[in-house]
Order: structure tokens, then C-alpha cells, then sequence
């Protein structure tokens, strides 16, 4: 007899199910003595086909425990009641929770940005430091806002994971490579088979969500693979919303003056407006003032934010001087004349105009200029 059908053998008549042959022959005993007559024939038929069953089963399942346990060059384990031997228990190792960082033996912390877009939170794993960087903080090379992750034993570098309306790349000596992380379907971007990748495209929908490293050369392929593990547990909840900020339009700029309008330090009371000329123009002296026109958006149409009062009071700045091929700015308050304004998008319309300080009278040319900016929550503003 081969040892599989051995141990087929010794698996079915090992089967507690086999105890009911010695339930049966005992009530048939007993039944013996009850039963009067021609009928005290069948409990004891009952009784010797249930006594001779146990027998060739205990048999069958004896032998075919033996020559397993010869096969396996083991003392045979004798069968006692027809109930196969439970093996001794092992010993269970209980696996160690692991953290979304990738790390088994630390409880995970997370750093969070938040900003008019969402929440950026991601996993914060030992030797490794995490900056948040809020709108307007300066502290992005790229992106609206976002996190700065650094190895602690790094002399230099850093990645950068940022918000931006649209990310935009350089096709030329582009590989990206299509992977999967933090739950998105992200596109990995290396230039000119660079050994590390250059940037990652996390999230890939407006806004998007992008990580992009500078200086990072020295980095040891470990600090690579932990940065993967960190980026893996980036989240981003378009939920949690806070603070304002600008939005570029085409309107924005005009290139026949060359200059480019632009807001920083949006709140619901004001903003900082910053126009930069970007080329030089000759013979053209650019003044701009402090009267503005503030617009909401209401569905697809843009309509005027009510005023508080009419008239703005003496507080105007007069005509202010672009300087040429340089910036300027000037900080707006419009509580008093439009009050605080509540979350939705918006745009301030400036002029700035060709002044001929030589001859006022002349004709002063004119050029709107616009800047749009989004309010997504008041909290702390």
C-alpha cells in the first residue's frame, strides 16, 4: 500500500464520524435485553455488524498509520478512540503592524499643507525631515504650495511635493515610465537617462499634484528608495480647503506694454497686486493707480461684487511709476468698500496707463490689465 492511499485511508476511518459505530452497537446491546420475542433478532444483528465495522476500520486506519509514520522515520503514534493524534501546536509569530511609510516598528506621523486647492499629507518615516510650504511662502522653486522632504544625513537636496494648476515638461530626452503610487496612476519622468527619475506626476487632473526634486545628486540609491516609500503615502483631500490665492489668466499680461499683473497674500479683506515688466519698451512711462474693480464669477458669468458704500474716501495713492523692466506693488484693503468676501472666485481689474510727464495733456494710451484669485476658506484670515 502506497503512502498516499495510506494516508487517504487513515483520513476517512480516522473520522470522529466512526464513533457513532460504537454508539450504535452499545444501544443495540442494551436493546438485547429490552426487547422480548422474535424482535430481540434485530438488535443483536445491530450489535455484531456495528462491534465487526469498528474492528476492520480500527485496523485499516492502524495500519495506515504505521506505514506513514515508517515513511517519515517516526515512532508509529498509536489511535486511541478512533481520534487521529492533534499535531503539537507551533509556535505563531504575530506579524508586526506596518505603517504606510513602510516601516514595521514605528508608529507612522504625518505632515499636512493646506491651501485653496486641498490638503497635502504624507507619511513622515525616521531620519527624514518635512517642511510644509504655505501659499505665497517662497519656499517652492515650483508649485503653489506644498511639503520639503529631505534625509536628515543629506548635505544637499530636496523633493519638492506641490500643488499647480498645470504642470508642464520638455519632451526633449523624456522617458516617462507609467506606474502606480499612492493610489494614483502616476507618470515617472526621467531626462537624459538620468539614474534617478527627475519628477513624478502623482495626480494628473486639475490640480495636480507633482513631486520634483532639486540638487540631489549625492543622494545614496537607499535615500531614493525610502523617498519612494514616503511618496507612496502622499494624500491629497480636495475636502479641506483653505486660504485664497491667484490664478493666471491670459488676461493677465499685454504684451504691447509688456507687463504681467499678478496677486500674492489673498484673504476675504484683500490682496497684494504686483505688476512686473518683463521686456523693455522704449519711449512708453507706465503709471498705475490704486482704483480697482472687483468681479465674482456666478456660473459662467462674471458680475460685480456689490459695494458697501460708493464713494472710496481720500485715501487713493495717486499715479504710481512701473519701474522699467522691474516690478511693483501695492497692497489693497477693500473691507471698507466691499467688506469681507466670501469663498468663490474673483478678479481685480487694473489699468496702467502711457504717461508723458513731459506733456500731460497728451493722449494717455490705456491697458486693463486683470488678475484672478480664488477664496476657499476663512479660517485664521
Amino acid at each position: 500500500m502506497s503512502v498516499n492511499t495510506a494516508r487517504t485511508l487513515n483520513r476517512i476511518f480516522s473520522n470522529t464520524a466512526w464513533k457513532l459505530l460504537l454508539i450504535v452497537g452499545l444501544l443495540a446491546f442494551i436493546a438485547c435485553f429490552i426487547i422480548k420475542g422474535k424482535k430481540r433478532a434485530i438488535p443483536v444483528i445491530i450489535c455484531i455488524v456495528s462491534v465487526f465495522l469498528y474492528i476492520v476500520t480500527a485496523g485499516i486506519s492502524g495500519s495506515a498509520n504505521n506505514l506513514i509514520s515508517q515513511q517519515a522515520g517516526q515512532e508509529p503514534v498509536k489511535i486511541s478512540n478512533m481520534e487521529a493524534q492533534e499535531p503539537e501546536p507551533t509556535a505563531q509569530v504575530e506579524a508586526e503592524p506596518v505603517s504606510a511609510v513602510g516601516v514595521a516598528d514605528q508608529e507612522m506621523t504625518t505632515v499636512s499643507v493646506g491651501g485653496p486647492y486641498g490638503e497635502i499629507t504624507v507619511g513622515k518615516r525616521d531620519g527624514w525631515s518635512i517642511e510644509a510650504s504655505p501659499v505665497d511662502s517662497g519656499m517652492l522653486s515650483y508649485g503653489l504650495y506644498g511639503l520639503l522632504l529631505k534625509p536628515e544625513d543629506a548635505k544637499e537636496g530636496q523633493i519638492e511635493v506641490f500643488c499647480i494648476d498645470g504642470f508642464g515638461v520638455c519632451g526633449t530626452g523624456l522617458e516617462t515610465e507609467e506606474i502606480t503610487l499612492a493610489g494614483y496612476t502616476a507618470y515617472m519622468g526621467t531626462y537624459d537617462d538620468h539614474d534617478h527619475w527627475d519628477y513624478i506626476l502623482i495626480k494628473d487632473e486639475k490640480p495636480e499634484i507633482v513631486a520634483q526634486h532639486t540638487e540631489c545628486d549625492s543622494w545614496t540609491d537607499e535615500m531614493w528608495e525610502e523617498a519612494l516609500l514616503i511618496l507612496d503615502t502622499v494624500r491629497f483631500d480636495e475636502e479641506k480647503t483653505e486660504g485664497g490665492i491667484g490664478q493666471y489668466i491670459p488676461e493677465s499680461e499685454d504684451d504691447t506694454i509688456a507687463v504681467i499683473m499678478s496677486v500674492s497674500n489673498v484673504t476675504p479683506a484683500g490682496l497684494t497686486v504686483h505688476f512686473r515688466q518683463y521686456d523693455k519698451r522704449e519711449n512708453i512711462k507706465l503709471v498705475y493707480g490704486d482704483v480697482y474693480r472687483l468681479e465674482t464669477l456666478n456660473g459662467d458669468t462674471w458680475e460685480d461684487v456689490p459695494r458697501l458704500i460708493e464713494e472710496r474716501g481720500t485715501d487713493e495713492e495717486g499715479n504710481i511709476k512701473l519701474p522699467s523692466e522691474g516690478e511693483s506693488e501695492l497692497e489693497i484693503n477693500w473691507k471698507t468698500l466691499y467688506g469681507r468676501l466670501t469663498p468663490g472666485t474673483y478678479r481685480i481689474t487694473m489699468t496702467m496707463a502711457d504717461w508723458d510727464f513731459d506733456n500731460p495733456s497728451a493722449y494717455i494710451p490705456a491697458y486693463p490689465l486683470m488678475a484672478q484669485f480664488i477664496i476657499a476658506g476663512t479660517d485664521g484670515m
